[in-house]
């Protein structure tokens, strides 16, 4: 009896065993494991509760930069800007006795100011090409005008060309770069 009993006490220590290694230690581990995950989620989720209560505080300032640099691009650029800078041009030449027969930014340059991003904060230039006939000695200075005017902004090129004949006619063309935004209209 006493064979048996052990028998029987064994054969449960080992279905004991069994079990234990077959049912509870997976479910321990999986236990474990999703305690773990929930412990990782809680901690995610408070991440996000306080991320959440700071985001109308990121909002505000985020619009509040928006309405900044729009005010700055106003200052840099205004479509009207170019307009005022080519009258100002002409206005400049005629009080030189020089006559601008033609004026030719790129089209390319005025397709992308059209197309320019708002939120850009590099300024924009403009390569302006003058076409102007008169004296050198008005021409000379024009091209001083351009030289200490706020716009300007370096000389691309020059080019004088004289007619053979005696009318003191010449053609210059100058072509220069401009920072767009820099136009200040007197008063």
């Amino acid at each position: 009896m006493t064979q048996r009993f052990s028998v029987y006490v064994a054969l449960m220590l080992v279905m004991a065993g069994a079990w234990y290694l077959l049912l509870y230690a997976p479910l321990a581990r999986t236990h474990a494991a999703t305690v773990t995950r929930i412990d990782v989620a809680e901690r995610q989720l408070d991440d996000f509760r306080r991320t959440i209560s700071e985001l109308p505080g990121f909002v505000a300032a985020r619009k509040q930069l928006v309405q900044v640099r729009s005010d700055l691009h106003s200052h840099l650029y205004a479509k009207n800007g170019v307009l005022k800078l080519l009258d100002q041009l002409k206005q400049e030449a005629a009080e030189r006795n020089l006559t601008i027969t033609d004026v030719s930014p790129p089209v390319e340059e005025l397709l992308l100011l059209n197309s320019m991003v708002v939120d850009s904060m590099q300024p924009g230039f403009l390569n302006i090409q003058l076409e102007l006939t008169g004296h050198y000695v008005d021409f000379g200075k024009y091209v001083g005008f351009l030289e200490t005017a706020e716009f300007f902004r370096g000389i691309n090129g020059c080019h004088v060309a004289a007619a053979p004949d005696d009318n003191h006619e010449t053609t210059f063309r100058i072509g220069f770069k401009a920072l767009l935004g820099s136009f200040v209209e007197e008063t």
